[in-house]
C-alpha cells in the first residue's frame, strides 16, 4: 500500500489513531522534531495532523495528470468487458480439480463482484466534482489491479490439465511459465499447511519442468525443503 493510500485510509477513518497519523507525517516530511513533539500529546494534535495530511494528499493528487487518468480509463473500459462476461459454466472436470484450482473460480466470482462495486462508485463521480481525475484515480487503480488478478486466475484455471493417466499434472510451455509458477505457488502453500510426500514429489516435478524458474519460487521451495 502506497503512502497516498495509507493517508486516504487514515482520513476516511471515523476515529483515526493520531500516533499513526504522526507516523504518516514523518514519512512525508522527515521532520523528526515535529514527530517527537506530537507524540508527547498526540490527541492534542489530531486536527493539526488531519490538516497537514489533507494538504499533502491534495498536492500529490493534483500531480496526477489528465492524460494519465485517460490512459487508466481505457484499461478499465477493457476490464469492464472482462467482468461483464461472467463464466456461466465451469469446466466439465471442475469437481475433480485440486481445491486450490477450484478456489480460483470462486475467487474470480468475488473479484467480479468487487469490480462491479468499484465501477458503480466511479459512475457517482460527476463532472461537477472538485477534482474529478483525483477522485477517480484510486478507483481506476483498484479496478486495473483486480482485472490483472482475475486474468491470471482464469489463465491458471483454464490451462490446468487434469489427466486421468497423470492426475493433477500441469504441462507448462514457454507461454505458460508464469501460470505454472502460480500453480506451484498455490500447491506449495497447501504443502506448508499440511506436508505430504506425494504432494512434495508433484511440486518437485512441476518445478523441474520449468525453464529458468524465478528466484522467488526457487527460494520458497528450498525453504520448504521440497528442492
Amino acid at each position: 500500500m502506497t503512502t497516498i493510500e495509507k493517508i486516504q485510509n487514515y482520513l476516511n477513518e471515523q476515529n483515526p489513531d493520531p500516533a499513526q497519523g504522526a507516523l504518516l507525517l514523518l514519512k512525508m516530511s522527515s521532520n523528526r522534531i515535529e514527530y517527537n513533539n506530537i507524540m508527547r500529546y498526540p490527541e492534542r494534535y489530531k486536527d493539526y495532523i488531519e490538516q497537514r495530511l489533507k494538504k499533502y494528499l491534495d498536492f500529490k493528487l493534483t500531480k496526477i495528470t489528465h492524460n494519465e487518468v485517460k490512459v487508466m480509463e481505457k484499461k478499465v473500459e477493457a476490464a469492464k468487458k472482462n467482468f461483464e462476461e461472467i463464466r456461466k459454466g465451469k469446466r466439465p472436470d471442475h469437481d475433480s480439480l485440486p481445491k486450490e484450482i477450484r478456489a480460483l473460480y470462486i475467487e474470480n466470482l468475488n473479484i467480479i463482484h468487487k469490480m462491479r462495486q468499484l465501477h458503480a462508485k466511479l459512475c457517482t463521480i460527476t463532472d461537477d466534482a472538485t477534482c474529478k481525475d483525483s477522485e477517480r484515480y484510486p478507483f481506476l487503480k483498484e479496478l486495473i489491479r483486480y482485472d490483472k488478478e482475475m486474468r491470471k486466475n482464469w489463465q491458471t484455471y483454464d490451462n490446468y490439465e487434469n489427466s486421468e493417466k497423470q492426475p493433477n499434472i500441469f504441462k507448462p510451455n514457454n507461454q505458460t511459465k508464469k501460470v505454472t509458477e502460480n500453480v506451484i505457488n498455490l500447491a506449495a502453500g497447501r504443502y506448508a499447511k499440511k506436508q505430504s510426500e506425494p504432494l512434495k514429489l508433484q511440486i518437485k516435478e512441476w518445478y523441474q519442468q520449468l525453464e529458468n524458474p524465478s528466484e522467488k519460487i526457487t527460494n520458497k521451495l528450498k525453504g520448504l525443503g521440497i528442492i
